[in-house]
């Protein structure tokens, strides 16, 4: 909304929750996605949040949390590749702040067009750019561990 101290609400810590997955899961993915939204990243990750727990209550996700047998990892990859399917969007264009809205419902009725295709078209947009989740290699690949980090 227009209340930036309202920006929680209706999804409370589950916003952060999203935002601290992409960090730590698609790191390469977070550095752009903040490239791209720089200053605003915070917000426009609780509004996609937002957007990704509207379509799994209007039962858009339903069939891929039925193939993923869960619903808290199709939210997650659905959270990631609604944002950078909204990214893709905003970069390739010249929009400014007050056509944000406009810009996201137009991501909205995308995702609800190919919801079957929306993982999968993520995942190869990540491949085909060399990003894999964070302690995850692509086949044949080396495994690098989540906490090697933090060593």
């Amino acid at each position: 909304g227009n209340d930036p101290s309202t920006d929680l609400r209706g999804t409370g810590i589950y916003s952060l929750l999203q935002m601290l997955f992409v960090l730590c899961e698609w790191n390469d993915l977070a550095m752009r996605l903040y490239n791209a939204f720089q200053r605003d990243f915070a917000v426009v990750s609780i509004n996609v949040t937002s957007l990704c727990l509207h379509l799994l209550r209007a039962g858009v996700f339903n069939r891929i949390c039925s193939r993923t047998d869960s619903v808290c990892h199709t939210m997650d990859e659905c959270f990631a590749a609604t944002f950078h399917m909204l990214m893709l969007r905003w970069t390739r264009g010249t929009f400014t702040i007050e056509d944000f809205y406009d810009v996201l419902k137009a991501v909205e009725q995308d995702v609800r067009d190919h919801t079957d295709l929306l993982l999968d078209r993520f995942h190869a947009a990540m491949a085909e750019r060399g990003h894999h989740p964070q302690g995850r290699a692509p086949k044949g690949g080396r495994v690098v561990s989540k906490t090697a980090q933090f060593d």
